[in-house]
């Protein structure tokens, strides 16, 4: 089932992949975060080319560097950014709002509002990847990812009405945290950041809850990452299946944590 809203508090989505470059590895299997020097970041470039002219096909034909020429980098992170160019019309709206990012190792999708569904990102994502899979990067063909799907939501005054975190948490996620005496002072003892991990069948789900700001307003920032446990074929449609199973169970949670306020959020209906 699909519910959608109106008015919610979503601020960005990000599909994320990750993929190993050869860097040298811990004993305990962690790759070890290395710097890309301008020497050996010119190996890059011809890649990014070829991924830009791939998506200047889709309209992304807007690109900037996000690290400086001449400047090094680090492994992991996105170094250039692509986002639309071409014209706005309701059959492409979404593109408009999106944006893909590409560095050694790593490639992202991100969505910010006005953003409908995953059925109507969730075919960008995977025009994005198939435009990464096809064009390459250096070192050969990308055997396998890491994805990670991330959902970022801001529950600003209009939907916390002024309560603190741990009210919020309570009243509407039924989250309840119960302090012992020894920590409760003489005003509201503050709790500004809760976590929860709950375990998947594929992976884990992250709910973090924190204090935080959205457009000039004091905010709830609400976070949803879903990991996967182990790595994920690089082709196209293995991706692009997993990260929809990531975003279904992130759907459920919200939909079921934020169900009193489903109101406020304007909800318009459920389609199967």
């Amino acid at each position: 089932m699909n519910e959608r809203f109106d008015a919610p508090p979503l601020v960005e989505i990000i599909a994320e992949l990750r993929w190993d470059i050869g860097s040298p590895r811990l004993p305990n299997g962690m790759a070890v975060p290395i710097p890309i020097l301008p020497q050996a970041a010119q190996t890059y470039e011809a890649s990014f080319t070829r991924f830009a002219q791939a998506l200047g096909e889709l309209g992304f034909h807007n690109s900037e560097r996000i690290v400086p020429p001449g400047f090094p980098w680090m492994v992991n992170e996105p170094v250039m950014r692509y986002r639309f160019s071409g014209e706005v019309t309701e059959a492409n709206k979404l593109k408009a709002s999106s944006l893909f990012q590409v560095g050694a190792g790593i490639f992202t999708a991100n969505a910010v509002p006005p953003y409908s569904s995953w059925e109507e990102f969730g075919p960008i994502v995977k025009q994005g990847i198939e435009a990464l899979l096809d064009h390459g990067m250096p070192h050969g063909k990308i055997r396998e990812v890491s994805p990670t799907l991330r959902y970022i939501d801001a529950f600003r005054s209009n939907l916390t009405n002024g309560e603190t975190l741990h009210q919020f948490a309570s009243r509407v996620m039924g989250i309840h945290v119960e302090l012992p005496d020894a920590l409760k002072g003489v005003g509201p003892t503050q709790i500004p950041v809760i976590q929860v991990v709950k375990p998947l069948e594929f992976g884990s789900l992250l709910v973090q809850i924190a204090d935080g700001m959205s457009q000039n307003d004091k905010a709830l920032i609400v976070e949803m990452v879903v990991q996967f446990s182990s790595n994920v074929p690089a082709e196209s449609e293995a991706i692009f299946e997993a990260l929809s199973k990531a975003r279904n169970e992130i759907h459920t949670v919200f939909v079921s944590i934020t169900k009193p306020i489903h109101e406020a959020m304007q909800q318009k209906g459920v389609q199967a």
